[in-house]
């Protein structure tokens, strides 16, 4: 018979006395372990929903054994002070598993202190325009903090000077530009992506108004790279879109 570790009975002490009861019948005959329970209870006080946390005992290990990444989820959650949902199906899990992995890059990003070599790209961008280069990492993670989109992900891309990041304001909106180096004389720089908040694409002509600020030209190759994002996003959206309406 196993005994519960007092700061566990605590824990089980303020639950419902039916879900304490139950909870605790499991973890005396051993059907579930210390780490178990405290997952649990953790869960239990991120979603505000603790009457059924026997029930869901069940469907977190089954959730475990399908692989599905629900410990990362409750423990990410728990550093956050996210709320969750303990019915979320399998794919939400993992969804959240993904937002949470990011939202703690993000994070990360913003507590270090790591430089970017700008350099050539302040060199071919006007001396002055109406927003900045990304010059560290702290403010390369509070930009995606505040846009929520993936900037993040060019961290690595940064570190060699091959990239950059540049923060443009146009007509009261603020966009999130990448910059290219090129071995071209004529176009030294060109630009890759440029995303609003929730990684928002702008129109043509935001496109073409934010070349003229960052004075420069578009290039074949910067056109056909804007053209694929947009058949890209077609793509995406159709996938989500077309399994639900299959359904229906």
């Amino acid at each position: 018979m196993n005994i519960i570790p007092v700061p566990l009975r605590e824990r089980l002490n303020k639950l419902p006395h039916k879900a304490m009861k139950q909870l605790e019948g499991l973890y005396v005959i051993g059907h579930i372990d210390q780490h178990v329970l405290e997952t649990v209870l953790d869960a239990g006080e991120l979603s505000h929903d603790v009457t059924r946390l026997p029930a869901f005992a069940t469907s977190y290990l089954y959730l475990k054994s399908q692989h599905v990444p629900v410990v990362d989820v409750i423990n990410m959650a728990k550093q956050h002070q996210r709320r969750i949902n303990l019915w979320w199906g399998t794919r939400r899990w993992q969804d959240e598993h993904g937002r949470l992995s990011h939202l703690s890059t993000l994070l990360r990003l913003a507590g270090e202190n790591v430089n970017y070599d700008v350099s050539y790209f302040a060199i071919h961008l006007p001396a002055c325009f109406v927003g900045y280069l990304i010059r560290h990492s702290r403010r390369l993670g509070m930009e995606g903090l505040r846009k929520r989109h993936c900037v993040a992900a060019w961290h690595s891309k940064l570190l060699n000077g091959d990239y950059a990041i540049c923060v443009v304001f146009l007509n009261n909106v603020r966009w999130t530009v990448e910059l290219i180096k090129t071995t071209s004389l004529d176009h030294p720089v060109r630009i890759g992506q440029i995303k609003s908040r929730l990684n928002g694409n702008p129109a043509m002509k935001e496109r073409k108004a934010i070349y003229a600020l960052l004075g420069i030209k578009e290039t074949m190759a910067s056109l056909e790279s804007s053209q694929g994002i947009a058949e890209n996003n077609w793509r995406v959206n159709a996938a989500r879109i077309l399994p639900v309406l299959t359904r229906l």
